[in-house]
């Protein structure tokens, strides 16, 4: 949020409003882990992790797995800005 704050501070914004949602989101396969921490990164990066960790992954996955699947906090911030 500072990293908001500092941006909104640099621009020509006259009054602003950060509003801090948190949510439970639930992921339903082990793969689905890769994909998030691998958000952004190249295919042979997702290839590796999934020959490297995936058994790890999956071991994990199902020890904290409900049967909705595995619960993750999520937050996300919604800015309302006046220029």
């Amino acid at each position: 949020m500072d990293k908001i704050k500092t941006q909104l501070e640099k621009g020509n914004i006259t009054q602003a409003d950060i509003e801090s949602v948190t949510s439970v989101q639930y992921l339903h396969e082990p793969i689905d882990v890769v994909k998030v921490c691998c958000f952004g990164q190249t295919p042979s990066v997702h290839e590796m992790v999934i020959n490297e960790s995936m058994a790890e992954i999956e071991k994990i996955f199902f020890e904290h797995a409900t049967e909705r699947g595995l619960p993750t906090t999520v937050e996300h911030y919604i800015v309302h800005a006046t220029v």
